[in-house]
C-alpha cells in the first residue's frame, strides 16, 4: 500500500473518532443529561469537585492495579501502561454501552486478539468482577458498622 493511502485512512479514522465524540456530547446536551447550569453550580464548590476527582482517580488506579495483578497471575504478559490504557478504554465503553459489562467485554476482546488465548482472559475478567464486587461488599460492611448507631436510632 502506498504511504498516501495509509495516511488518508488514519486521517479518516481520526475524523470519525472526533465525529463520534461530538455526536455523543450533542446527544447528552439534547437529552438534557448534560446541563451546563449543573456544571456551573458544582464549580462553585471546588473542594467537592477536587474530592470527587481524587476519589475517581484513586478507584481507577486500584482497578488498574487489580487487573494488572490478575493478568500477571494468569501468566498473561501485558505491560503496566498497556493495562492502564485497556482500563481507560473499558471505562469509556462502560459509560456509553448499555449494561455493566460493556467495557469488560471490550477489554477482553483486545487482550484475546493480542495474546491469542481465550480461557485465561475470560477467567481474568470474571475474577476482576468478583474481586470488585467483594471490595464493594467490604466497603458496605465498613460503612454500616461505622454508622451502626445511626441505623439503630432511625425508625423503620
Amino acid at each position: 500500500m502506498s504511504r498516501f493511502v495509509l495516511n488518508t485512512t488514519n486521517a479518516t479514522f481520526k475524523i470519525l473518532k472526533i465525529g463520534i465524540v461530538i455526536a455523543a456530547f450533542w446527544f447528552l446536551i439534547i437529552t438534557e443529561r448534560l446541563r451546563f447550569s449543573d456544571i456551573k453550580q458544582s464549580l462553585t464548590m471546588p473542594s467537592a469537585v477536587l474530592s470527587g476527582f481524587a476519589l475517581i482517580i484513586c478507584s481507577n488506579l486500584l482497578a488498574f492495579f487489580r487487573y494488572h495483578v490478575l493478568l500477571r497471575a494468569l501468566e498473561i504478559r501485558f505491560s503496566s501502561w498497556s493495562t492502564v490504557k485497556l482500563n481507560l478504554i473499558g471505562c469509556f465503553f462502560n459509560s456509553f454501552l448499555p449494561g455493566a459489562m460493556g467495557g469488560d467485554i471490550v477489554k477482553a476482546a483486545y487482550i484475546m486478539r493480542s495474546t491469542k488465548t481465550h480461557a485465561p482472559v475470560i477467567a481474568c475478567t470474571l475474577l476482576d468482577r468478583i474481586f470488585g464486587l467483594l471490595g464493594l461488599f467490604i466497603l458496605g460492611v465498613i460503612a454500616a458498622l461505622w454508622s451502626f448507631d445511626h441505623v439503630l436510632k432511625t425508625p423503620s
